[in-house]
């Protein structure tokens, strides 16, 4: 899995960049985010907008829109948990908590806090790849 990490502020657009250009290379053309608020996307496009060739899905919604589950949150982990039996174990256990430890991260320099940060991406990723096979798995099969 490719890692990106802007070790400090000043990075992020080159570093938001370097991934653009690996989505095309790889011939990527839809990016799948989780609960992604508009305003959240139109900070990403100010620091680089999305190529034209590849499109942007919010799975959350079109999960929550479509198909009812027994489940108390359609948040990324507790559904994660509900279908595939995963449970995170980590001291981050929400996004936002990431975002803190971002900030104490640029605050002080604590490798500690980016591996963590790192090692809880990793897993919000392939949970949400999990998600996102087995929701175009259900698409294929009641199209």
């Amino acid at each position: 899995m490719k890692n990106w990490f802007a070790n400090n502020s000043s990075e992020v657009e080159t570093i938001v960049s370097c991934f653009y250009d690996y989505l095309i290379t790889k011939g990527v053309k839809r990016l799948f985010g989780w609960s992604i608020k508009s305003a959240d996307i139109d900070k990403l496009v100010k620091i680089s907008p999305l190529p034209s060739e590849i499109s942007f899905h919010d799975l959350y919604y079109d999960i929550i829109d479509n198909i009812a589950m027994p489940v108390l949150s359609y948040r990324l982990k507790p559904l994660s948990k509900f279908l595939f039996g995963n449970q995170f174990q980590d001291k981050i256990q929400i996004g936002l908590a990431a975002i803190g430890l971002y900030v104490k991260f640029l605050e002080t320099g604590n490798h500690e806090y980016k591996e963590e940060i790192i090692e809880y991406n990793k897993k919000d990723v392939l949970q949400t790849y999990e998600i996102v096979c087995w929701y175009e798995g259900l698409c294929k099969e009641y199209k």
